[in-house]
């Protein structure tokens, strides 16, 4: 993309300008939404999340957190979703089935002769072996 490009050649001064405007920003942000709270919501400060105000926070912060993303050289990549559909309607012969191990389980069980619950491999009341 040819914004990651002119992040990575820009000049370092102009970059860390960019960045502290975004910094800034953000203290702003955050004070908006506490002098808002402070004023119009002194005696409920919950009711500011239904607010238009806390959108408009919510929405600026989002904002700044992807353009400092960006400036500190991050990239976004979209994956081609037509490539998927593809690959899922062909079938994939290099599949191997395993069958499933068998597992010694030696909890509690319920002997089907007497009916009572026996822990380990023998039944203590008629000896019937798992």
């Amino acid at each position: 993309m040819g914004l990651e490009k002119m992040i990575a050649t820009m000049p370092k001064k102009r970059l860390t300008l960019l960045k502290n405007l975004v910094s800034v920003g953000v203290i702003f942000s955050i004070l908006y939404a506490t002098i808002t709270i402070a004023s119009k919501y002194t005696n409920n400060p919950l009711n500011f999340l239904k607010s238009a105000e806390f959108m408009h926070t919510a929405l600026i912060l989002i904002l700044l957190s992807v353009v400092w993303k960006l400036l500190n050289g991050a990239s976004f990549t979209f994956k081609n979703q037509n490539k998927t559909v593809d690959n899922q309607n062909k079938p994939n012969r290099k599949q191997s089935y395993q069958q499933p191990k068998k597992s010694n389980l030696n909890g509690s069980w319920r002997c089907p002769n007497c009916n009572t619950f026996a822990m380990g491999n023998k039944c203590p009341k008629c000896g019937y072996e798992k």
